[in-house]
Protein backbone atom coordinates (compact mmCIF):
# COMPACT_ATOMS: atom_id res chain seq x y z
CA UNK A 1 0.00 0.00 0.00
CA UNK A 2 3.13 2.36 0.87
CA UNK A 3 4.26 1.74 -3.06
CA UNK A 4 1.07 2.24 -4.61
CA UNK A 5 0.28 6.14 -2.72
CA UNK A 6 4.03 7.23 -1.86
CA UNK A 7 3.63 8.59 -5.55
CA UNK A 8 -0.02 10.43 -5.40
CA UNK A 9 0.87 11.45 -2.31
CA UNK A 10 4.20 13.09 -3.19
CA UNK A 11 2.77 14.97 -6.34
CA UNK A 12 -0.09 16.36 -3.31
CA UNK A 13 2.84 17.32 -1.31
CA UNK A 14 4.10 19.16 -4.11
CA UNK A 15 0.78 20.68 -4.92
CA UNK A 16 -0.40 22.12 -1.81
CA UNK A 17 2.63 21.61 0.55
CA UNK A 18 4.58 19.10 2.80
CA UNK A 19 3.33 20.34 5.75
CA UNK A 20 -0.26 20.05 4.82
CA UNK A 21 -0.01 16.26 3.80
CA UNK A 22 2.10 15.10 6.73
CA UNK A 23 -0.91 16.63 8.99
CA UNK A 24 -3.12 14.42 6.90
CA UNK A 25 -1.08 11.62 7.29
CA UNK A 26 -1.03 12.07 11.26
CA UNK A 27 -4.81 12.73 11.18
CA UNK A 28 -5.09 9.25 9.63
CA UNK A 29 -3.26 7.68 13.04
CA UNK A 30 -5.64 7.53 15.26
CA UNK A 31 -8.22 5.95 12.55
CA UNK A 32 -5.37 3.23 12.07
CA UNK A 33 -5.27 2.55 16.32
CA UNK A 34 -8.65 2.26 16.06
CA UNK A 35 -9.01 -0.14 13.19
CA UNK A 36 -6.48 -2.22 14.72
CA UNK A 37 -7.66 -2.04 18.04
CA UNK A 38 -11.21 -3.55 16.89
CA UNK A 39 -9.19 -6.01 14.55
CA UNK A 40 -7.43 -7.71 17.77
CA UNK A 41 -10.33 -7.46 19.65
CA UNK A 42 -13.13 -8.70 17.43
CA UNK A 43 -10.03 -11.85 16.33
CA UNK A 44 -9.93 -12.77 20.07
CA UNK A 45 -13.44 -12.78 21.16
CA UNK A 46 -15.12 -14.07 18.06
CA UNK A 47 -12.34 -17.31 17.51
CA UNK A 48 -13.30 -18.51 13.41
CA UNK A 49 -14.84 -21.76 13.78
CA UNK A 50 -14.88 -22.55 10.13
CA UNK A 51 -12.35 -21.85 6.98
CA UNK A 52 -14.60 -18.84 5.87
CA UNK A 53 -14.58 -17.25 9.07
CA UNK A 54 -10.48 -17.35 9.06
CA UNK A 55 -10.59 -15.80 5.60
CA UNK A 56 -12.63 -13.12 6.71
CA UNK A 57 -10.83 -12.38 9.59
CA UNK A 58 -7.29 -12.76 7.61
CA UNK A 59 -9.02 -10.15 5.34
CA UNK A 60 -9.31 -7.51 7.89
CA UNK A 61 -6.42 -8.09 9.19
CA UNK A 62 -4.80 -7.32 5.98
CA UNK A 63 -6.53 -4.21 5.48
CA UNK A 64 -5.87 -3.07 8.50
CA UNK A 65 -2.15 -3.05 7.63
CA UNK A 66 -2.52 -1.76 4.17
CA UNK A 67 -4.25 1.63 5.97
CA UNK A 68 -1.05 1.59 8.12
CA UNK A 69 0.82 1.76 4.66
CA UNK A 70 -1.15 4.69 3.53
CA UNK A 71 -0.74 6.19 7.21
CA UNK A 72 3.00 5.81 6.49
CA UNK A 73 3.41 6.68 2.90
CA UNK A 74 0.99 9.50 3.54
CA UNK A 75 2.17 10.83 6.72
CA UNK A 76 6.37 9.95 6.54
CA UNK A 77 7.27 10.71 3.01
CA UNK A 78 5.92 14.59 3.06
CA UNK A 79 7.44 14.62 6.73
CA UNK A 80 11.06 13.42 5.78
CA UNK A 81 11.20 15.92 2.82
CA UNK A 82 10.71 18.80 5.05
Amino acid sequence: ANLIVALPVGACADRLGKGRVARWGGALIPFGVALTAYAASYGTSHPPTDSGGRLSLLLLFVAVQCLWGVVSAVGNGPAQAL
